[in-house]
């Protein structure tokens, strides 16, 4: 691998600690899979991995699981030794929350982490199995300092304005401004493991949300408010397909895992993304190049669907036989936005 190309557009680095989680979340995209991916502790090569990773350069370094806390002192080893070579980069993780302690709350603070709890409002438990971290252990979460949350939008939990809710009024109960307790909401896709009953796909309701959602967005920017939920969730969205109708931005999938992120677990092995399974090198193998894997961009469906300018050809990880699901969803979306674009041109671009 040569660091200098490497380095130059790289921006994210996701290290992949463990397949094993402590839950079995109904929409997992990887809960269907036997926990053999990642490779044995006997096989790390840390000092090799952390020297690998772009240096002098602001840089996200990302751990992801399974549950990156059943990892948790591999984590600290290895932030410690990144901080120590390059003290521009920057730490997340995406967690459950269940393994949290005040120690390791302490831990992730001193780091600067940013920590990244999965939660889906009032209906948590139903879709993921365990209890509410807000109503189990409130004081573990709001002592992390750099916090938020992640809510799976599925058709049980669909609607934006519900999900927005629920954070706002925990905020305010737990003697928070609903400004701390942000949520982003991922609208869920199948990588080939999630329950089917959960896919969002001709829902005559989430439709007529999602209308609701970009029509008060428009309102709001028309005004002057960009902090408004519904800008926050779609602002990159819009900074995306508004650099791509410019030619600013090349097209890609949505989540830049193709061209902007190394993905590679602790023995050096590399992969497309966290929720492909198959290896696809080393870095002890030279001519790593990214932007290659995506099986869908250039078939004829897609060269010839307008939301392919959104989408990029969406999730490499998703099988065929799901690929209208998410289909469904981008050209919603890309609608939306179009008119959203269209209505608010005056005011929007010095904000993306």
């Amino acid at each position: 691998m040569e660091q200098k190309r490497i380095g130059a557009m790289i921006g994210r680095c996701v290290l992949l600690l463990t397949d094993k989680c402590n839950a079995s979340c109904k929409y997992c995209l990887q809960g269907s899979h036997e926990y053999n991916r990642i490779a044995n502790r006997a096989d790390y090569d840390i000092d090799k991995v952390v020297s690998s990773i772009p240096k002098n350069t602001e840089i996200e370094i990302q751990f992801f699981g399974g549950e990156p806390l059943l990892e948790f002192h591999t984590m600290i080893e290895v932030a410690y030794k990144i901080k120590s070579m390059n003290p521009k980069a920057f730490f997340r993780t995406i967690t459950n929350g269940i393994l949290l302690t005040k120690d390791k709350v302490n831990k992730l603070n001193e780091l600067d982490f940013g920590v990244l709890i999965s939660h889906d409002g009032k209906h948590h438990k139903s879709l993921r199995g365990y209890d509410d971290i807000l109503t189990t252990n409130p004081e573990l979460f709001v002592g992390l300092k750099n916090r938020s949350f992640a809510t799976t939008a599925t058709s049980v939990n669909y609607d934006f304005y519900e999900i927005w809710d629920y954070f706002s009024n925990e905020a305010i109960r737990l003697g928070f401004k609903p400004s701390e307790f942000p949520c982003k909401i991922n609208i869920i896709e199948d990588c080939g493991s999630t329950d089917k009953s959960l896919m969002i796909y001709n829902h005559s309701g989430f439709e007529a949300m999602l209308e609701q959602v970009f029509c008060n967005m428009t309102k709001e920017i028309k005004s002057g408010n960009f902090s408004c939920d519904e800008f926050i969730q779609n602002a990159s969205l819009i900074e995306t397909l508004y650099g791509r109708i410019s030619g600013k931005q090349k097209i890609s999938p949505m989540c830049g895992y193709d061209f902007t992120t190394l993905t590679l677990d602790l023995a050096g092995n590399l992969y497309h993304c966290p929720n492909v399974f198959s290896k696809t090198g080393s870095i002890n193998t030279r001519g790593f190049k990214a932007g290659k894997f995506n099986p869908y961009i250039h078939t004829l469906a897609c060269q010839n669907c307008e939301a392919l300018l959104l989408c990029g050809g969406g999730c490499t990880a998703s099988p065929s036989s799901s690929k209208h699901y998410d289909c469904y969803i981008k050209k919603l979306q890309y609608k939306l936005l179009m008119k959203f674009l269209n209505d608010c041109s005056g005011g929007i671009s010095c904000k993306i």
